[in-house]
């Protein structure tokens, strides 16, 4: 018996059973049905939690909470040339 993807994903109780895909929005293309990690450990789950970031997406996040930037000095950095998506203006600065 031939399985379409749709079979796979919405009938196939073995890949039910392992958690094989999970459904997730993305904030483009709407709720998607993504591939869960192949591998199952005894100690560490194999979560997704959110499908892949947009361009962007997570830049706010990483100049200020892992690289320890200011709004001020993420403004200088757009003023300055050195990052130019509109998702880098920190979200109090962006026009409303």
């Amino acid at each position: 018996m031939v399985q379409t993807c749709a079979d796979l994903v919405e009938n196939d109780p073995q890949l039910a059973q392992r958690g094989a895909f999970r459904r997730l929005p993305h904030k483009v293309m709407g709720m998607r049905v993504w591939n869960a990690p192949a591998y199952m450990l005894s100690k560490t789950p194999n979560r997704i939690t959110k499908a892949g970031a947009i361009l962007g997406e997570d830049n706010e996040f990483v100049y200020k909470e892992i690289l320890g930037y200011s709004d001020e000095d993420i403004a200088n950095f757009l003023v300055d040339g050195i990052i130019t998506t509109e998702t880098d203006i920190p979200a109090g600065l962006r026009p409303k």
